[in-house]
Formats: C-alpha cells, structure tokens, sequence
C-alpha cells in the first residue's frame, strides 16, 4: 500500500536537492505526527484497560468472589470475569509491546524510500514506498506510512541499482513493475540531516558514513546498509542449511541474526523462543543481545556449544551436567578436530551393535526365552533402535509374553538382571573407554591422548556422540532455526553432535582463516557441507569476501598476514598500520608506549581501544601494568580498563587475549609484542590475523625483540624503532 496522497510525479515538480530534502522533511513530520498520535492513543487505552481490570477486581472482593490460586493475573471463579480479565491483559501486553517499538523507532522511522509503479498498475500515478524497521500503519485512515525492511518490495531496495523495469518476488509470484526512483536517508534522533539520491550515485555514502562512525560495546543492527550479497542470505529459504563463510568484517553474525528477524517476520509461528544461537561464550551472547530489540524483535536463546553437549550428556548421566573438564592441549584439538573422527564413531558404534550383546536363555518360573529368540529380538526386530535402547524394548515385548501381569511384576527385577548381563557395555563412560583402546589399535591414535583419570573439553564431543549413537538424541522439539557462530571452531565431532541433536533448518557461519582453536584442513568446507548433506533439506554454501569493518590499509595488512588475496577491502581510507619496535631488555618502554598511546586516542575522540595479548597470563600482566601507570599519572584522568564489553559513556580500554576477542570491533586496537616468540607457529599467523582484524579505524603493533614472520615485510621497513633494537 502506498503512503497517502504522497504519489506527486518527481519529473513534474522542482527535484532539486534542495526541494527534495525539504520533501522528505515534511514526510518525516508527518510520520512523527502518526507516531505521537498512536503512543498517545496505546497509553490512553491501556490506562483504560488497566482502571477497567482494577473495577472487576474490586468488584469481585466485594461480592466474595474466590480467586484462582493458579492465574497470576487474578482471574476469578465466574467465567465472565476470566474471561474479560484475560483480553485486558492481553491487549495491554501487546499494547505495550507496540509503544516499545514506537519509542524505538522514533528516531528513525526510515531509512529507504523508493518510487515504484506496478506493472500491474501502469497507467497510474507510481507509489511513494519508505522502509524503515517495522511496518507503520494508520487502519483508520487506510495508510501505510512505513513499510517493513523484511518486506517482499523492499528487496526492490536493496538489490536493484538502475533505474527501470525490475521484478521481486512474494512468495512463489514474481511480481514486474518499474523503480523510478532510489533514495538513502541519514536521520537521526528524529531528525532529517541527509537525503541522496542513489539512482544517480554509486558509491554507498550512507554505508561509508556508518563504517566511520564510532563503535560501542554492543554490536549494531544494519538494516540501514544491507548488501545486496548480504540481503540474499537474509531472505534464503527457510528450509534450508546454509553455510556461509565469510571473511572478517563481512557481517556474518549481523546477517545471521537478521535472517532471524526476517523468519520471525514470514512466518507467524516462528517466534524468537524457537531459533537458537550456538555462540563462542556467553560473553560474545551478549555483545551481540542487542541487535534483535534493535530491529524490534524479541532476542532469540542462546547456549555456548559446551553447554549443548553437556545438556546431552545429562540426558543419560547427570554428572556430567557439572562436570570441570579440564583444559585441552592444541596437540590434542588438533588430532581430534578432522572429520574422520565421526567415521570412526559410527564404525565403531556399528562393531559394537553387532558383538556386545551375548543372548542366553532364561528360565523363570513364570517365562522361557530361548536365547535364539532374545538375538532375533535385539538383531532384527528392533535393530532400528540404539543397542542401549534395545535393552528397554526386549523388557516390553518380554512382558507381553507373561499372561499374568502380576507374575511379570514380581519377576522383573530378576529379568532385568539377567538381561543386562546379556551387554557387555553398561554404560557411557564404558563405551568411552573401550573406544579409546579402539581407536588406538585400530586407527593408530596416541593412547596417550586419553586420560583415564579425567575428561577434557576435547572429549565432550566425542563422549557426547558416543551417547547418541548408543543411546539416540535427546527430544527438542522447541528448536525449528539453529544458528551455529564461529563454526570453524567447531570439531567435526561437535558438529555431528548438533546436525543429530537438531533436526531443523540450520544457518552455519564462520571464516576459515579465523579457526583460532585448532588447524583445520584445505577442505575444511567441502567436509563441512559433505556432513550436513547427509540430511534431506537443501545445504547451500555462501561466500562473502568483502570485508566492510576495517579501513582499506587494515585489511591490506591483515590478509598478507594470512597471504589471501580473495578477501576485498572496502574503499575506506585511514591512518597507515604502525608497527613499534623494542629490544629484549625494553618491556618497560613497551608498557609506557601503549599508555601514552592510549592516552593519545582518548584525546582524539575514540570511543573503544583493545589492548590484544596472545594468552591470558600476558593479557593479566597488561592490565596491571596498565593499571600502575594510570595510578601513578598526575596529569590525566585515570584509563578506564573496561570490564570486558561493558557499555561505558567514556573512552574505555579492553585488554584481553586474542580468542575472547573473535567477532568483536574496537575502533582501535594495539596488539602487543607481535614478535616470533608468540607468533611463530601456523596457529599463530590465524591468532595474528584476528587480532588485526578487531580494529576498525587504527591499528598499532608492538614488537619485543624478533618480529613475527608473519608480519607483512613492506610494513617492517616501515617499523618504528625505539632504542637500541642491537
């Protein structure tokens, strides 16, 4: 529906900058006018509703009517008041869900505006289209003054460029017709600072003007700057597994959680309870919790993988929901992360089916089962079951044996027994240890690998396999979209796990040249998609080269770093990469240089710095050094080491290691001693690389001692020595 009376021809009237910014201005009025009419109209209705609730209330007290000591909401015995409650409190929850959008939205209501004619509708007047965050309608007077991003036409906005005929789609119609117009509009706080007109331009002003701006401590929606590759993912079919690799500042998890919100908008039964996020850390849920209200959704659950696994496992032991497993040598991620562990599972499962269960007859009182009948039972009939599952189903068709049920009763226990001593295996843990001496027999893998005295991380995965194979997944059925981050962290132990655990569509993304935890192959990909393949729906693969986070010379450096030249820098220029270097005996200078180098970007106006480390006793060290010198300094307002992503008003410091700062942006960053003694190994170079990666619009690099090797040659000639570097 086009906004009313809005549909005056542009090549009839003045279409100066001028007249057009002054157009688009009063259309803003109008817009702020609707909404200031409908808060006023929400509030007065529900403080309506509320005195109404009130009265029926009182009026119950009055007549001695009984509560219901099981509806919060006070709902008494006489129906006729249930149910009036019930439409009061409902009404006022969504009304107040309506005002929280509004007050959202209110500054900025729209973003896009693009004049459209329908094929359709060809010999009338085109519509006048503007796309903000959600749809703003006026029922009483017919008029749609918004219209949602998510929306079928607004992909005419953000996948078309030329002016002239074009089609979108609506479900399974391909509806033609004719842009006329395209514009980007930067308002803020209600107020209108630009129009362009981007039929006629082609640089992306709006997108460079928002990369250059300050970041915080909360990743940002992008509603306002979707790319046309990016808009394509968001508004892929539901039905599908999608695996998107994407280079660092390419938007994958922005675009993953508003592909979110766009299915929370096609389908009305998709509400955010039922889409999971499987996130690095709960520290990483929550830089990025804010995205979704943004876009005025509700936020959808999240659960690091671990959490997952340990759920699964207390499916069947309840230990192991508390369970410390300890910490995992990269020897051992490494040996464990390639996807042929999962063969080895399944072929080890399926030995295990074949010989662990010993059939002998029982004689009881009240039952013979020869044991020719308990092997057909658990190798034929219910060979589709879990072999520790077929235990339960030879229990219930045994039990239909016995005629007398109490005859069963009383010998069950004794069947039980006898039963069970039919298994070799009893348990999980069992099956854990035998498949160890297994695999090192049969596959050659270092006994050494598994301690039988405790579990590490590395082994959840396996463990948690082993369960499911032998026992089968656990029953979720609240999940229908899972969104797995950072997958190239992930084992392809651990990926079974998920693709057996949640049969639902699935979003998977990450970039390989970030897989911090462990090597992963050259056909890590092709391996990824070859597993989720196995399912029936359709796995599709996307992949996003243009990194849009960082300046043009941050990204130059950062992909010599990892020597790939497929990752595109986006034309955004900044200061040039520094690279400072110290001797060995100079830590105290390096610690006085990073100070005095924060220092130097609070006075500029930064919002966000990160200090990076390469580990966590280098970080600890980092922030106390940091936090003397701040004590000790007279002339200068104290740093602010901030509590990490801890939303502050002023410029605040993050120090960390390089793995708890994936998937985050600062505006600037040092990363300290970059030298050959932390960054030598072909781990090292991805660690190197992400870190780099952080920066959006400056980036520092201290050495001590040696460079890297993996620091780009041309940027050392340009190194800064500080002392005696002999």
């Amino acid at each position: 529906m086009s906004t009313e009376d809005f549909t005056d021809s542009r090549t009839k009237k003045d279409d100066s900058p001028m007249a057009l910014f002054f157009k688009e201005q009063a259309y803003l009025r109008r817009v702020l006018q609707f909404i200031d009419e409908r808060e006023a109209y929400l509030r007065s209705n529900t403080r309506s509703r509320e005195d109404e609730s009130f009265d029926l209330k009182a009026a119950a007290w009055e007549e001695h009517l009984e509560l219901s000591a099981q509806n919060s909401n006070g709902q008494f015995d006489s129906a006729m008041m249930q149910d009036e409650l019930a439409r009061n409190a409902q009404v006022i929850y969504e009304q107040n869900q309506e005002l929280k959008v509004l007050q959202r939205i209110r500054k900025e209501p729209f973003f896009g505006h693009i004049t459209f004619r329908f094929m359709s509708e060809e010999y009338e007047e085109p519509g006048e289209y503007y796309i903000g965050l959600k749809d703003l309608i006026d029922s009483d007077r017919f008029t749609q003054y918004v219209i949602d991003w998510r929306s079928p036409l607004a992909t005419v906005y953000y996948n078309v460029n030329e002016i002239g005929p074009t089609s979108f789609k609506n479900r399974e119609r391909r509806i033609a017709g004719e842009l006329l117009a395209k514009y980007q509009l930067v308002i803020q706080d209600s107020k209108l600072l630009r129009v362009l007109n981007t039929s006629e331009q082609i640089l992306d002003e709006i997108l460079q003007m928002v990369l250059s701006s300050l970041s915080s401590a909360k990743m940002k929606a992008i509603a306002q700057t979707i790319q046309r590759e990016q808009n394509r993912i968001i508004r892929s079919e539901m039905n599908r597994v999608l695996i998107i690799q994407g280079v660092a500042g390419s938007g994958k998890t922005s675009i993953a959680l508003h592909r979110a919100a766009y299915m929370m908008y096609v389908d009305p039964l998709m509400r955010a309870d039922n889409i999971l996020l499987v996130t690095p850390s709960e520290s990483f849920a929550t830089y990025i919790s804010s995205v979704l209200p943004d876009l005025g959704e509700e936020n959808v659950r999240s659960l690091t993988i671990l959490q997952i696994l340990r759920q699964e496992l207390g499916d069947v032991e309840a230990r192991y929901l508390d369970y410390v497993f300890a910490p995992t040598p990269v020897e051992k991620w490494q040996a464990m992360g390639t996807f042929e562990w999962v063969e080895w599972c399944q072929e080890f499962v399926a030995f295990l089916s074949e010989n662990m269960f010993q059939p002998q007859e029982i004689d009881l009182p009240y039952l013979k089962v020869p044991a020719r009948l308990l092997g057909q039972l658990y190798h034929i009939n219910y060979r589709h079951l879990p072999p520790f599952r077929r235990h339960e189903a030879i229990l219930r068709h045994l039990r239909d044996l016995v005629s007398n049920p109490l005859d069963y009763q009383q010998a069950y226990n004794q069947l039980d027994e006898e039963l069970r001593s039919m298994f070799l295996l009893h348990d999980l843990r069992q099956t854990y240890e035998v498949f160890t001496h297994w695999a090192a027999e049969e596959k050659n893998i270092d006994i050494h690998f598994f301690s039988s005295g405790s579990l590490n991380q590395a082994d959840v995965s396996l463990l948690t396999l082993l369960k499911i194979l032998m026992y089968g997944p656990s029953e979720i059925n609240w999940v229908r979209h899972l969104i797995v981050d950072e997958m190239q962290d992930l084992t392809g132990l651990a990926h079974e796990c998920l693709r057996r655990i949640f049969k639902c569509p699935r979003t998977l993304l990450g970039d390989v040249n970030q897989a911090i935890r462990f090597p992963i192959s050259d056909h890590y990909l092709a391996e990824l998609q070859s597993l989720y393949q196995v399912d029936p729906m359709r796995t599709e693969f996307y992949e996003l080269r243009t990194s849009y986070r960082s300046t043009l010379e941050i990204t130059e450096f950062a992909r010599q770093i990892v020597q790939d030249e497929s990752i595109l820098p986006l034309e955004r220029h900044g200061s040039p990469v520094k690279i400072t270097c110290f001797a060995d005996h100079q830590a105290d200078e390096q610690l006085a240089h990073t100070y005095e180098l924060l220092l130097a970007w609070r006075r500029q106006g930064y919002r966000t710095a990160a200090v990076l480390c390469a580990d966590e006793a280098g970080a600890a060290a980092m922030r106390a050094g940091l936090e003397a010198l701040s004590a000790a300094e007279k002339g200068e307002k104290p740093l602010i080491l901030n509590d990490y992503l801890k939303e502050e008003k002023d410029f605040a410091v993050t120090v960390c290691d390089v793995f708890h700062s994936k998937g985050i942006e600062f505006d600037t960053v040092l990363v300290h001693d970059a030298s050959a003694q932390y960054y030598h190994e072909n781990l090292d170079r991805v660690k190197l690389y992400v870190s780099c990666t952080r920066a959006l619009h400056e980036l520092h690099l201290t050495v001590l001692g040696e460079p890297s090797p993996f620091l780009p040659a041309v940027a050392l000639e340009g190194r800064q020595p500080v002392g005696n570097e002999g």
